[in-house]
């Protein structure tokens, strides 16, 4: 097991309309991360997806519709 005193968090607003899955780069340099995903406007509720930690910086969110332009925040901790 490893611990560590204090957790990196990053933070990137996603959605334009069109693209569907998107590579989002953390630079965490892990694979052992979670992953919170919400609206950007009221009622900031938190949203499910599929998400995989694609390489140890980055995460692929997948969505079966195409999200609007900025209309979710994915905040990932690692």
């Amino acid at each position: 097991m490893q611990t560590f005193a204090i957790a990196k968090v990053f933070s990137e607003t996603i959605g334009d309309g069109t693209t569907k899955d998107f590579v989002v780069t953390h630079n965490l340099n892990t694979r052992d991360i979670t992953l919170a995903l919400r609206l950007t406007n009221t009622p900031y509720s938190a949203v499910m997806t599929d998400w995989e930690p694609t390489t140890p910086d980055t995460v692929t969110v997948r969505f079966k519709k195409a999200p609007t332009s900025g209309q979710y925040r994915v905040t990932i901790t690692g």
